[in-house]
């Protein structure tokens, strides 16, 4: 299991070892109780250029305010692994454009208040928690302890208060 902000900024890398970027967001569709990933954003390093640049939808720069490519997740290799890296090389990565019903998780659900049907209260996302099920990455719940907060600024692994992702409205 691990958690966003464990892996944002971490650079990704291509199957041949070239690093092509660093991950800006991840894309999940909302269809399932548990949401799995489906792309892979990842904010270009200066020295890569690609033909079709894909880019928010709002036609801004992309969640990392520069030139993105989305990955899509079927091309990654683990994100589990200490090195983050595609199964493909830089030149034969497609791009892959969000289907509706899906949204970008640090861009839509990071530091935003959300509504926990459970506990009935709103709450902020400080942090959300991600584990890896049958070659698919799933969105587990939502940590939204002020210890997650912290987890962002120091390399201390602190306790979780999780908000199951079936209990978010």
């Amino acid at each position: 299991m691990l958690f966003l902000n464990d892996i944002l900024h971490q650079p990704v890398y291509d199957s041949q070892g070239e690093k092509i970027g660093t991950l800006a967001d991840l894309v999940i569709s909302t269809h399932e109780s548990f949401p799995v990933v489906t792309g892979v954003v990842v904010a270009l390093a200066k020295k890569r250029s690609i033909s079709v640049s894909v880019h928010g939808p709002r036609g801004d720069d992309g969640p990392a305010g520069r030139d993105t490519l989305i990955v899509p997740w079927k091309d990654m290799d683990s994100l589990a692994e200490e090195r983050l890296s595609t199964s493909a090389p830089f030149a034969l990565l497609q791009s892959y454009s969000p289907r509706p019903g899906e949204i970008f998780l640090a861009r839509d659900i990071l530091d935003k208040q959300i509504v926990d049907m459970e506990g009935r209260r709103i709450v902020r996302v400080n942090d959300l928690k991600l584990t890896q099920v049958k070659g698919g990455l799933r969105l587990l719940g939502a940590d939204i302890s002020g210890q997650a907060f912290l987890r962002r600024l120091l390399p201390f692994r602190f306790s979780e208060q999780l908000v199951s992702w079936n209990y978010v409205a």
